[in-house]
């Protein structure tokens, strides 16, 4: 159930590269809304930090690229933009930069489902967006505790030609067994939308074995789906940043703590997430399946062959 004490039948580092192409679904400080600061980061920071830990830069480093998916309002109370939005600006003048320090950088946003079943993305923002995700933040208790909501919110997002990605699907929902993850992966995989296994969402401590087996469960229903699946590790912060740069480092050790990285590509691997079946796996792979629309990606047969 995680436990990293016991992860000793594959090489745990080459089994992160094979699902970490880069570092995905970052946020920095244009994620900070009035009231709501939580990341203390920017891409300059975010790359010179890797680079310290030699993880992007060099020839054998693991990382390719970086991917930023920043909030356009306020996840805690989600709202359009004006169209002369002043963070509207700041979001698109960020897109300026495709490479830092030598990294490539792409440009994503992360939209918050509204109740209408639409999201906070305005068509400006939109333009030129290297990818959407969609992730439900803040919503009615009405949908949030109705099975038939959450699944039909899903669906209709997957239908829309401007969502790539659910986010963090079962976030908060993990204990409602009467989710249909099966049809909702299965609707994914028809329209070409990715789900997104989310690291920051993924159980920080062998401890709570319920939150494991339901894990165990829902990758396992994704691996056998045909739908794409996008690695995001969600980071926030200086510490999420650090903590991470840390147990990457440690994958492999002998060590007695609980490693969050090493449970979560165990735990992948384990329920058969093929690393063809992710599109994040390489910077090559990741622009190949962005450049299609959701009709090509669709049609993409993704290899799905366990690692030897």
């Amino acid at each position: 159930m995680g436990n990293t004490k016991t992860m000793v039948k594959r090489n745990l580092p080459e089994l992160a590269r094979s699902y970490f192409g880069g570092l995905t679904h970052a946020h920095t400080v244009l994620s900070n809304h009035t009231g709501h600061h939580e990341s203390d980061l920017t891409i300059d920071r975010i790359v010179a930090t890797m680079t310290d830990a030699e993880l992007v830069r060099g020839d054998d480093c693991p990382f390719e690229y970086i991917m930023l998916n920043e909030h356009p309002s306020d996840p805690a109370q989600p709202r359009r933009l004006g169209r002369f939005s002043p963070r509207g600006r700041r979001l698109l003048k960020q897109r300026r930069r495709p490479t830092v320090g030598g990294v490539h950088v792409l440009y994503g946003l992360e939209v918050s489902f509204l109740p209408n079943g639409l999201t906070d993305l305005t068509p400006r923002l939109n333009d030129h967006c290297a990818l959407v995700i969609a992730s439900r933040h803040s919503l009615p208790r009405s949908i949030e505790h109705n099975t038939d909501a959450i699944s039909e919110l899903f669906e209709s997002g997957c239908h829309s030609p401007v969502i790539g990605v659910l986010g963090h699907p079962p976030r908060y929902i993990e204990n409602n067994t009467k989710v249909n993850w099966e049809r909702i992966f299965n609707t994914a995989a028809k329209t070409g939308t990715a789900i997104e296994i989310n690291l920051n969402t993924f159980p920080n401590s062998e401890s709570d074995l319920t939150q494991h087996q339901f894990w165990a469960h829902w990758l396992t229903l994704l691996a056998r789906s045909k739908a794409p699946v996008f690695i995001g590790t969600d980071l926030h912060n200086h510490l999420q940043l650090g903590t991470f740069i840390h147990e990457w480092g440690n994958l492999g050790q002998k060590n007695p703590e609980y490693n969050h990285v090493a449970a979560f590509v165990t735990a992948l691997d384990t329920a058969g997430i093929s690393p063809g079946q992710v599109v994040t796996r390489s910077y090559e792979t990741l622009t190949e399946w962005l450049a299609l629309d959701k009709a090509g990606r669709a049609k993409l047969c993704l290899t799905r062959v366990r690692l030897p």
